[in-house]
């Protein structure tokens, strides 16, 4: 029998009962996709109580499946647009939504933020970042119905990550460690390279919630160039350019400010930040550049890869190649943190660690 005729004869079955999944015992709400319409295919899916055995196929319309306003979904090798999704979702509204154990949903973001090859001391100082974020979003979150996105606005989250004895080890040897200062948590942000100094969260986002900053000669500082026409830049701001320069500075030598000048002699002041992420976070890859112009195009020559707060991956790694700790690695980046263990981990490792309220 076809595919296609399997499944079929499964659409017209009476549903039989799964075994309902267990729920997480410390639970992460994340944000998997947000989407009106999208196909959702897996195995034995349970779907709002009913269930149906085998292969099954379904497209959801404005949160609806089979005209029936769908809640929630779990199954086996469930993917969404054919994008392999967690096993158990909820939809609110547009938000699809897992929700997972914290130290589960921590392996599928350690791979999908460093490479499982760096030392297993960057990989650690990563988990603990990461870990921290979360949780720091968690409680940022309260009138949410999600803690974190699975994407670059938050920190990447990937269910078909590779099996990598090394990242489940960075996340089981720190497990429940996190950094606070004080009583509270941090943001624990980090990026790939800072290019040589890390920066304050106030001179990119305007909050005080980083933990500091600190000089990196570990960073590979890389080098970068990119080059857009007058019209391609008016593309990507969305706005009638007709020239631009840069503005203010702070003192790490990133742009803070970006001067637009726009048809009919008006003006405009961009963040810095607001510009890159109109530009492209990937393709403007930091705020510490230059630019000029020659004829209708623009060079932007910059160093350094992210935002440039918090924790330094290209740094960590470093530091961990010449036999840096990872408790080291993270008071370097994070230098008003202490590193903190919740008492509910049940972990006896590190007693000098804070465990206590």
């Amino acid at each position: 029998m076809s595919l296609l005729a399997a499944i079929m004869t499964i659409a017209h079955a009476a549903p039989t009962p799964f075994a309902r999944p267990v729920p997480p015992q410390n639970p992460i709400r994340v944000r998997v996709a947000h989407v009106t319409a999208f196909s959702l295919t897996g195995v034995n899916l349970t779907v709002n109580d009913r269930a149906y055995p085998g292969p099954r196929s379904f497209i959801v319309r404005n949160g609806r499946v089979e005209g029936v306003l769908l809640n929630t979904v779990s199954g086996s090798n469930l993917r969404l647009n054919l994008k392999p999704v967690p096993s158990v979702l909820a939809l609110r509204g547009k938000n699809v939504i897992a929700t997972l154990d914290l130290e589960t949903y921590l392996q599928g973001v350690l791979p999908a933020e460093m490479p499982a090859s760096w030392p297993l001391e960057a990989l650690k100082a990563q988990a603990v970042a990461a870990r921290t974020f979360a949780l720091y979003r968690q409680s940022q979150s309260r009138a949410r119905e999600f803690d974190v996105e699975s994407d670059v606005m938050d920190q990447m989250f990937v269910t078909d990550a590779p099996s990598s004895s090394n990242a489940r080890a960075a996340i089981e040897e720190t497990r429940g460690e996190v950094l606070r200062v004080g009583d509270r948590l941090i943001s624990a942000y980090f990026h790939s390279d800072c290019g040589g100094h890390t920066e304050d969260s106030l001179n990119v986002w305007g909050t005080r919630d980083s933990a500091g900053t600190a000089g990196c000669p570990f960073s590979a500082k890389s080098n970068w160039k990119l080059q857009l026409t007058l019209a391609q830049l008016a593309k990507k701001l969305r706005q009638p350019l007709t020239s631009l320069e840069v503005g203010r500075r702070n003192d790490s030598g990133r742009v803070t400010q970006v001067m637009l000048a726009l048809a009919g002699g008006r003006g405009r002041t961009m963040t810095a930040n607001d510009f890159r992420q109109a530009i492209g976070y990937g393709e403007l890859k930091s705020t510490a550049f230059e630019v000029s112009r020659v004829g209708e195009t623009y060079s932007f020559v910059g160093r350094g890869f992210g935002h440039g707060v918090g924790l330094c991956q290209w740094g960590a790694r470093q530091m961990a190649k010449q036999g840096r700790g990872y408790r080291e690695i993270l008071a370097h980046y994070y230098p008003a943190a202490r590193l903190w263990r919740d008492p509910r981990a049940k972990l006896d490792r590190h007693p000098d660690l804070d465990d206590k309220e």
